[in-house]
C-alpha cells in the first residue's frame, strides 16, 4: 500500500488531489449558490452581456472569465455558462496546485494549498473571493522562487517568465497580496541567512515593479474605503477585545481557526526549542501584526464572507514555515497523527460548507414565488422595498441581477427583473417613466434592455410595478 501511495506522489499529494476533486464536485452541485450571489452575479452578468469585466485593476480576474466567456461565445445554455463560471475558479486553483507539486516540485507547499479549506466556509459561496485565490497563487510563487533554475539561457527565460506571471497573479488580484509577497520575501531571506541570490533579487525587483505599475494604472477608491479614519483607529485600538471582528475570530476558533492556531503554536515551539530567534521574532511578529490589523480594519464587522476573508491569510502565514521546516522533522508516528487529524479536519470543513448551503439557497424559494406572481400578473419588471422584503430571504444588493439570471435559466421566454429598493428611494426619477430600462445594482441602477444579450435575456417594453406584502401575501401594485 505504501508503495502505491509513493508512486502516486505521496499521501500529502493524494490529499491535495482529493481536496480539489471534492471542491470541483461542490462547485457543480452548488453552482447557483456560488454564482447567483452579489459580486459573482455581477461579473458573470457582465460576461453574458458585455464581455470581460475587470474591477479596480484586478487584472488577474481575466483567468477565471475565460471559460464562461467561451461558453457565451458558443451560445451554450445559461445553466452551462453559470456552471462553468463556478467551476472555473476551482480549476484555476487546482492548476496552481498541480504546478506547485509537479512543475515547482514542492509537495509540502502543495499540501498547504489543500489545507486552506480548513478556514473556508461562507467564502466558498463567494467564488470570486480574491483572498481564496491568493491562497493558491502565493504558495506557487514561493515554490517557484525556490525552484532550481536551469543553467541555460532558455532555462533562465522560462524561470523568470513563470516568476513574472506568478507575481502578476498575486499583485493584481487584491491589495492584501502585498502582505503575502512581503512574507514570502522576508521568510526566504531569513532562511538563506540574509544572503541575496539572483532569484530572490529578481523576485524583489518584480514585486516593486508590479506594485508601482498597479499604483499608476489603478485609480479606485474601493480599497481605500476600508482604511479606518483617525477616530475609528483610536476606537478600534482602545476597544480591541470587544469589537465585532475580535469576537468573530474568538467565536469561530473551534470551527474555523483551530488548525492555524495549533500550527502556529507548534511552529513557535519548534523555533523556540531550536533557538531560531530571528525566525521566531519574524514569525510571531508578522502574524500578530497582521491579526491586529485585521481586527482593527474590520472592527465594525461584515458578513460571514467578509470576515472569513480578513482572517484567511493567517493560515498561509502560520502554515508556510510549518510545512517547510516543521512537518519534515516529524517522526513517523507524529506524521501519521498529523495525516489522520488533517483528513478529519478536511472532512469537517467540507461538512460545514454543505451545512451552510441552505442559507445561500433560501432566496431562490422567494424568487420562485416572485416569478409565479409575475406570470400571473404578466408583469416582468418588479421591485420591492426593503421593509417589505424583510423575512423573505432577500438580503443582498445583487437581487436585480440574480433574479434576472435565475428566471432566465428557468424560462428563457419569461425573464423577470426583480429589484430590492431602499425604503427611501424616490420613484419619480425620469427613468421610471421609460419602459425600456431595468434596475441592476444600487450604485448603478438604470440599465437599458436593448443592451441585453438577446440569446439569454428578453425583457419587454414595460414600466416597473411594485410588490407589497400584506398579511404575509404578495401582491402587485403601481409605483
Amino acid at each position: 500500500m505504501k508503495e502505491i501511495i509513493d508512486q502516486l506522489g505521496g499521501k500529502y499529494v493524494i490529499m491535495g488531489h482529493l481536496t480539489f476533486v471534492v471542491l470541483l464536485i461542490y462547485s457543480v452541485l452548488f453552482y447557483k449558490e456560488r454564482v447567483l450571489h452579489m459580486d459573482s452575479a455581477y461579473q458573470v452578468f457582465q460576461n453574458l452581456n458585455f464581455g470581460m469585466l475587470i474591477n479596480d485593476g484586478r487584472y488577474s480576474m481575466f483567468l477565471s472569465q475565460l471559460l464562461p466567456l467561451l461558453m457565451v461565445k458558443l451560445h451554450a445554455p445559461l445553466l452551462l455558462v453559470l456552471c462553468s463560471y463556478s467551476v472555473s475558479f476551482v480549476l484555476i486553483m487546482y492548476a496552481f496546485f498541480l504546478a506547485t507539486v509537479y512543475l515547482a516540485g514542492d509537495k509540502l507547499v502543495g499540501l498547504l494549498m489543500a489545507l486552506t479549506v480548513f478556514c473556508v466556509n461562507n467564502t466558498f459561496y463567494h467564488c470570486i473571493s480574491e483572498t481564496f485565490q491568493l491562497m493558491m497563487f502565493a504558495p506557487f510563487l514561493f515554490a517557484w522562487l525556490n525552484h532550481k533554475v536551469q543553467p541555460t539561457l532558455a532555462g533562465n527565460a522560462i524561470y523568470y517568465a513563470v516568476l513574472s506571471f506568478a507575481m502578476f497573479m498575486c499583485v493584481f488580484i487584491h491589495p492584501i497580496a502585498v502582505f503575502f509577497v512581503l512574507f514570502i520575501l522576508l521568510y526566504s531571506l531569513i532562511c538563506d541567512n540574509f544572503k541575496i541570490n539572483r532569484q530572490w533579487g529578481g523576485c524583489a525587483a518584480l514585486f516593486v515593479v508590479a506594485v508601482a505599475a498597479k499604483n499608476m494604472l489603478v485609480q479606485s477608491g474601493h480599497d481605500a474605503s476600508f482604511i479606518p479614519t483617525k477616530d475609528e483607529l483610536a476606537y478600534a485600538v482602545t476597544h480591541f477585545f470587544s469589537v465585532y471582528s475580535f469576537k468573530f475570530f474568538v467565536g469561530r476558533i473551534l470551527n474555523l481557526y483551530l488548525a492555524p492556531i495549533l500550527i502556529f503554536l507548534i511552529t513557535t515551539w519548534f523555533y523556540f526549542k531550536n533557538k531560531s530567534w530571528v525566525k521566531l521574532l519574524f514569525y510571531t511578529g508578522f502574524i500578530f501584526c497582521f491579526f491586529a490589523m485585521s481586527v482593527i480594519v474590520y472592527y465594525k464587522g461584515d458578513g460571514g464572507i467578509g470576515m472569513e476573508r480578513s482572517f484567511l491569510p493567517l493560515l498561509f502565514f502560520a502554515g508556510l514555515p510549518f510545512v517547510c521546516e516543521v512537518l519534515p522533522k516529524f517522526p513517523a508516528r507524529a506524521d501519521n497523527i498529523f495525516t489522520v487529524v488533517s483528513t478529519l479536519l478536511l472532512v469537517f470543513a467540507f461538512a460545514q460548507i454543505k451545512y451552510t448551503q441552505p442559507s445561500y439557497a433560501e432566496k431562490f424559494a422567494t424568487y420562485d414565488k416572485v416569478i409565479a406572481l409575475a406570470k400571473a400578473e404578466n408583469q416582468q419588471k418588479l421591485l420591492i422595498r426593503k421593509c417589505d422584503a424583510q423575512g423573505m430571504g432577500i438580503g443582498t444588493w445583487g437581487t436585480g441581477l440574480e433574479s434576472l439570471m435565475y428566471s432566465a435559466m428557468k424560462d428563457k421566454n419569461f425573464v423577470v427583473s426583480f429589484f430590492k429598493a431602499d425604503d427611501e428611494d424616490d420613484f419619480s426619477a425620469a427613468e421610471y417613466s421609460q419602459p425600456d430600462f431595468y434596475l441592476a445594482v444600487p450604485w448603478w441602477r438604470f440599465w437599458w434592455t436593448d443592451k441585453l444579450n438577446p440569446y439569454y435575456f428578453s425583457l419587454p417594453s414595460q414600466l416597473y410595478k411594485r410588490i407589497v406584502v400584506e398579511e404575509g401575501e404578495m401582491k402587485v401594485v403601481d409605483l
